[in-house]
């Protein structure tokens, strides 16, 4: 057995020995699906390999329309159990604990946010997101921030218990090379060796426990169907619906240790949560203001009982009576009445399309396609069909994807928004737009297969085979595959999506002032210049940068996010050597995962 080998298990051996734990990080070294290249660095070198922070763009292959829009890689804040301070860096080499001051916000990092980048050898790498530096072990216990992080110091071995009886799971820390586990001691933070740590003491057993709390998510719009809004959270906490569809409608849907339950903030603020109390009273606050009304801050996104077609949102809310909280004990609801949010009691009778949600993904199924350099974008110009590599994103760039009803998976329609058109290409290779009720409805010219390349991807015409190409002169066209061209065939699908606008960067401008400029922070955010673009398909489904919960089976990727950390399979301790580079605990790679329910925006498939 390798050395390297060696030094895992041992270390997996180690780790078992505190908690009835599962490794949440055992992953294939395989192609990044993203379009990201892989790290040249090997494992003599010393150098860290990791995965480009991106947002990553996620298919449901279940349901083809279904794009989640999640954001990679996951970034959490890390508390000792037993205490309510957060491990913290301060940009030098000091590593140490405070009080938490990581937020949900994308946009403005603390220093003691830290994002888990899966290594391909099972490991994961913890960086903090302020300093950009990686939390390390020496072979003499000592803990500090680098960043370099070279020599295996930076890589850990992350493992949870998934004792479903207890209402908080906690995970245990230890060094690849070291094998000593992070441990806290008052404000101190150090690296011990397994078998100086005496786990019979409960309080000594908290030192090495260390919850995740997620601030990073599943971004989606929530609309109320009744009323054909949104949910909108403007700029000082207030509750509204609104008919529009951008950053102040977003909200981020995060993971809890609470299993299976989340944490939904809105999107431009970095502070505020979704809350409910035991008396129905709705509100955006931040953790330590629930904590004195009584509120909580949890909620479970359940699929709408009794034919009712969206979600129901349920807050866990505790009740007088009892100190442990009771998983949807009351349904999210807007009173028309009223026009305001509350929640009522879980009782089916009370139930009806007042407390039903939509939640689609925060681009709405709407990309730029942009060629792989980067160059231009494919433009539906009134000129007819060409490529534009200026500066800013125009309307006439956006496509929507959309599902060919009765077709074999995987076979999409390119709606122009601007044109209210859809593409097509003919037998010749002339590409242009025509209406959905004209005969292009009847012969597939409007039917496009999106297939995978290392260097992009590849659109084809359904019917004819002919491959989309932005040539380096004249209008976009279609060429037979194999045909030798002055130009590019492979694209990037770029997500279009509001800008992100919060609270401090307006805070300069007068409330009514601020509010009323909402109309101009939706221009696109460019995001495609850090790896997000590519589309691809595995086995006829078309697939984005799959998060291994929703793979099913189609596709294995070194791409984690925060709700596989609530899946693993408790009964599987630890994987066996032969099988430790093999296969992902947690996944759902065999249809066996226990949440059905991510992505949200996939709820109809759920």
């Amino acid at each position: 057995m390798a050395p390297d080998a060696n030094k895992k298990n041992k270390a997996l051996l180690h780790v078992g020995a505190f908690l009835d734990t599962t490794v949440i990080y055992e992953t294939n070294q395989v192609k990044n699906a993203a379009g990201l290249q892989e790290n040249d660095c090997n494992d003599t070198s010393g150098c860290v390999t990791e995965e480009e922070p991106s947002l990553e763009c996620v298919l449901q292959p279940r349901l083809l329309t279904d794009f989640s829009y999640v954001e990679n890689p996951v970034r959490c804040s890390l508390r000792c159990q037993g205490t309510t301070k957060h491990l913290a860096c301060n940009g030098k080499s000091a590593v140490f604990l405070q009080d938490s001051l990581a937020t949900s916000s994308s946009s403005s990092s603390s220093n003691d946010e830290f994002a888990i980048l899966p290594q391909a050898d099972g490991s994961v790498l913890l960086r903090n997101t302020k300093t950009q530096q990686y939390l390390c072990s020496s072979t003499k216990g000592s803990v500090y921030a680098s960043e370099t992080g070279c020599d295996g110091m930076e890589q850990w071995i992350m493992t949870t218990n998934n004792d479903t009886s207890k209402e908080r799971s906690y995970a245990v820390l230890s060094s690849l090379v070291s094998q000593r586990v992070l441990t806290c001691s008052g404000n101190t933070i150090h690296a011990a060796l397994p078998e100086d740590i005496n786990i019979c003491n409960p309080k000594r057993r908290q030192t090495i426990s260390w919850s995740l709390e997620f601030t990073s998510g599943e971004l989606c719009f929530m609309s109320l169907p009744l009323m054909n809004k949104q949910v909108r959270c403007n700029l000082i906490g207030e509750l509204s619906l609104s008919t529009n569809f951008q950053g102040w409608e977003a909200w981020r849907f995060s993971e809890t240790w609470q299993h299976d339950n989340v944490r939904i903030s809105p999107w431009a603020h970095s502070e505020l949560f979704l809350a409910s109390n035991e008396d129905g009273v709705v509100s955006c606050c931040t953790k330590e203001e629930s904590a004195i009304q009584g509120s909580s801050t949890i909620w479970n996104v359940q699929k709408a009982p009794n034919g009712l077609y969206g979600v129901v949102i349920k807050a866990v809310v505790p009740t007088s009576s009892t100190s442990t909280a009771t998983t949807g004990s009351r349904v999210l609801r807007y009173d028309c009445h009223q026009q305001c949010f509350c929640t009522i009691p879980d009782t089916a009778l009370l139930l009806d399309e007042s407390c039903v949600w939509d939640l689609e993904s925060l681009h709405r199924q709407t990309y730029y396609l942009v060629t792989a350099d980067n160059a231009r974008r494919l433009e539906g110009a009134k000129r007819g069909i060409t490529t534009r590599g200026y500066p800013g994103r125009l309307i006439t760039e956006e496509w929507k994807i959309e599902p060919v009803p009765g077709s074999p998976k995987g076979i999409v329609r390119l709606y122009s928004n601007a044109r209210q058109q859809y593409l097509v290409s003919d037998q010749d290779g002339e590409v242009s737009l025509r209406p959905h009720s004209e005969p292009s409805e009847r012969d597939g010219s409007d039917h496009w297969v999106m297939e995978e390349r290392e260097d992009g991807i590849v659109v084809r015409a359904y019917q004819t085979k002919r491959v989309l190409v932005a040539p380096d002169k004249g209008p976009v066209s279609t060429v037979e595959p194999g045909t030798i061209v002055h130009g590019n065939t492979r694209w990037r699908l770029e997500p279009k999506t509001p800008r992100q606008v919060s609270k401090e960067k307006l805070q300069g401008v007068g409330g009514a002032v601020a509010v009323g400029i909402i109309g101009t922070v939706a221009t696109p955010l460019l995001i495609g210049a850090i790896g997000i673009g590519s589309i691809g398909v595995a086995g006829q489904v078309a697939i984005g940068s799959i998060r291994a919960v929703e793979a099913l089976n189609t596709v294995t990727q070194v791409t984690l996010s925060s709700s596989q950390l609530m899946i693993g399979d408790s009964s599987s301790t630890f994987l066996s050597s032969a099988d430790s580079t093999s296969r992902l605990v947690g996944s759902a790679g065999n249809d066996g995962g226990k949440n059905k329910t991510r992505p949200f925006c996939s709820w109809r498939s759920w």
